[in-house]
């Protein structure tokens, strides 16, 4: 299972992230986010309720839960959230996957970079969350791709990942953690910095 530590946009290195992915079958994949934060410096969403509570939105914001289940937000980024870029080579259209430790996510679909410039992102169900688990330091989803296989008539080798994550913290309002930074500001919507494949 390949594994990437994430760079964080500052300097500060008390927080670290590591991210993995493992293709399970020929249309899924788990994904793992694991967090070191030995000064308890990470402020963790507690539960869905509250968050959409923080969030305000209502339990049942922009699309009700997929059939498994697993409610979806928006705005989880507002938060400590975890995030994957999907991009297909030599094309334009990319997904923006959230996964929140407090049990919810979403999908959002772009047909360019940051096109459209909806708020929020247009939610799009090509891309399937089948299992998400949140422990202390540590995230695990399982993705199935086989729509959006469909969709786009491509398979794993014609994916870019961009692993990302927004950290919210005690000592200073956020952390922007990615493979890697290549512009003067964080962005995570930058292909360059996609730099992982499955």
């Amino acid at each position: 299972m390949p594994s990437y530590e994430l760079e964080p946009f500052t300097l500060d290195r008390s927080i670290r992230l590591v991210g993995a992915t493992e293709i399970l079958l020929p249309y899924s994949v788990r994904v793992l986010f694991w967090l070191n934060d030995p000064e308890q410096q990470v402020l963790w969403p507690d539960s869905a309720d509250n968050l959409a509570s923080c969030l305000g939105t209502p339990s049942s914001s922009h699309t009700d839960a997929d059939a498994l289940g697993y409610p979806r937000r928006d705005y989880l980024w507002q938060h400590t959230c975890f995030e994957l870029f999907i991009g297909l080579k030599n094309q334009t259209a990319y997904r923006e996957i959230n996964l929140s430790p407090a049990g919810v996510w979403n999908c959002y679909g772009f047909d360019d970079y940051r096109e459209p410039a909806d708020m929020p992102p247009v939610a799009v169900h090509d891309i399937q969350l089948l299992e998400l688990k949140a422990q202390p330091q540590k995230l695990e989803a399982v993705l199935s791709f086989h729509h959006f296989f469909e969709n786009y008539q491509c398979g794993w080798n014609d994916l870019m990942i961009g692993m990302t994550s927004v950290i919210k913290t005690r000592k200073q309002p956020e952390l922007y953690f990615a493979l890697q930074h290549s512009g003067a500001q964080a962005d995570f919507h930058c292909k360059r910095d996609w730099i992982s494949t499955f």
